[in-house]
C-alpha cells in the first residue's frame, strides 16, 4: 500500500511541477514580449528586474539554455553568438520542423550580427520553409 501511495503522490508532484514549470516559462515570455525592441530592455534598465527574477526562479527547476526563453534572452544581454548557438539547438533538438519563430530570431540575430551574407541566405530559406502563399497543384 505504502508503494501505491507514494506512487500517487510522486505523480500529484510531477504534475504541480510541470505546471509550475509551464507557467515560469509563460510569464517570462509574456515580460519579454511586453518590452520594447527585438531583443526587450537590456539588463539594468530596471524594467527587466521582473523578468530576470522569473528566469532565476525558472533555473531552480531547470536550464533554459538551449530553449527558444534561453536564446532571447541572450539575446537581450547582448551575447548574440551564444543566443544564436542555442538557436540552433532548438532547431536541431526540435521534434519535426521548428517554429517559424526560432527561424525568424535566428534572422533577427544574423542581422544584428553584421552577418549580411548569412542573413540574406537564412531570409530565402525562411521564405522556402515558411511560404506566404503555397503553389496552386
Amino acid at each position: 500500500e505504502e508503494g501505491a501511495e507514494a506512487e500517487a503522490f510522486r505523480k500529484a508532484l510531477d504534475t504541480h511541477k510541470s505546471a509550475l514549470l509551464q507557467a515560469l516559462k509563460a510569464k517570462c515570455s509574456a515580460l519579454l514580449d511586453m518590452e520594447d525592441g527585438p531583443w526587450g530592455a537590456l539588463p539594468g534598465d530596471g524594467n527587466n528586474d521582473e523578468f530576470e527574477a522569473s528566469i532565476k526562479e525558472l533555473r531552480r527547476w531547470e536550464d533554459p539554455s538551449n530553449t527558444l526563453l534561453g536564446a532571447r534572452r541572450e539575446a537581450r544581454r547582448g551575447r548574440l553568438s551564444i543566443a544564436l548557438k542555442a538557436t540552433n539547438q532548438v532547431i536541431k533538438d526540435a521534434d519535426g520542423p521548428a517554429s517559424k519563430e526560432v527561424y525568424a530570431l535566428r534572422l533577427e540575430i544574423l542581422k544584428a550580427l553584421g552577418w549580411t551574407h548569412w542573413h540574406e541566405a537564412e531570409s530565402k530559406t525562411l521564405l522556402k520553409r515558411f511560404p506566404d502563399v503555397y503553389p496552386l497543384f
